[in-house]
């Protein structure tokens, strides 16, 4: 796990996102791999352009039992996602004012 950044496309917006050290130690500790979390962030698609700068936010999936809390910055025209953590949904904790987003009621919403 020693690639720290990534950067997505959607919609035509690049989007980086940065793996906090935080979350890098958190996923080796919790079995989670960089690639689960890239994943959980690509699900939600075009919904990821709704969120606000400096918003935090989580990202739930029931069917794989695992949860990550971000922040989304925007500087100087570039929309940074931070991981801040990454855990196994049954321990997940999250601040009062984040905003939670359930990848799996997404898709039903797509359908």
């Amino acid at each position: 796990m020693n690639q720290k950044y990534y950067q997505i496309n959607i919609e035509g917006e690049l989007i980086n996102i940065d793996l906090s050290n935080h979350s890098l130690k958190r996923c080796e500790e919790r079995g989670i791999s960089k690639y689960e979390i890239y994943s959980l962030i690509l699900k939600l698609g075009e919904n990821l352009l709704d969120l606000r700068n400096g918003e935090q936010f989580a990202i739930v999936d029931k069917e794989t039992g695992v949860g990550i809390v971000n922040q989304i910055t925007a500087e100087y025209g570039e929309i940074f996602i931070t991981v801040i953590t990454a855990i196994h949904n049954d321990n997940i904790w999250i601040s009062k004012g984040t905003k939670v987003l359930n990848v799996n009621e997404v898709y039903e919403c797509i359908a």
